[in-house]
């Protein structure tokens, strides 16, 4: 079994979704696929996806913390991963009382900066404008829920004005203003 796959589907007919194409990285990667996220414009003449890995502690140790990929799917059938992004310089191999890797991008997209939740490495703000090299903006990293030593950043919604709701898993909510340029 491998958790690490997504597809490409056509939905030209809603009543019958044909698979367009199917990518599975896991193994190497230990981590499975959560969130892929179609950018709905073109980026440097190509069409992009962004995947988000998710975090999880059922693998052996020590590999890698889930992971961001940047995708060239400018021809659907052949989708060529084109760069990555971790959370640096904190990033270390799996350390299973930290959970440190991705989890999910927002949904929402309005330019190419995209918000990422990175469960113990908080809410990462990524730059894609050159897909070939995501570039990290800023970072947020809350304070851990009550009872807790890590924080566990889940999900995030972005609204057009630049506000970012950032949901922790072990109890925390809190509303964020990108004031960046």
């Amino acid at each position: 079994k491998s958790d690490g796959m997504w597809y490409i589907f056509d939905i030209s007919d809603l009543a019958r979704p044909e698979p367009i194409v199917h990518m599975d990285w896991s193994p190497p990667y230990p981590c499975p696929s959560h969130t892929t996220l179609p950018v709905p414009w073109d980026i440097m003449g190509r069409r992009i996806l962004v995947v988000s890995d998710e975090e999880v502690g059922d693998r052996l140790a020590p590999t890698p913390n889930a992971f961001l990929w940047i995708v060239d799917i400018t021809e659907e059938t052949n989708p060529i991963p084109i760069s990555t992004y971790r959370a640096r310089p904190e990033d270390q191999p799996f350390d299973p009382d930290c959970w440190y890797g991705c989890h999910q991008s927002q949904e929402q997209l309005y330019d190419n900066r995209l918000a990422v939740t990175w469960f113990g490495g908080g809410l990462r703000m990524i730059d894609i404008s050159n897909p070939w090299q995501p570039e990290e903006l800023g970072y947020y990293l809350p304070e851990p829920g009550q009872g807790y030593q890590v924080a566990q950043s889940n999900d995030v919604f972005a609204t057009p004005e630049g506000l970012y709701y950032l949901v922790d898993r072990l109890g925390g909510f809190e509303i964020l203003e990108w004031v960046g340029a």
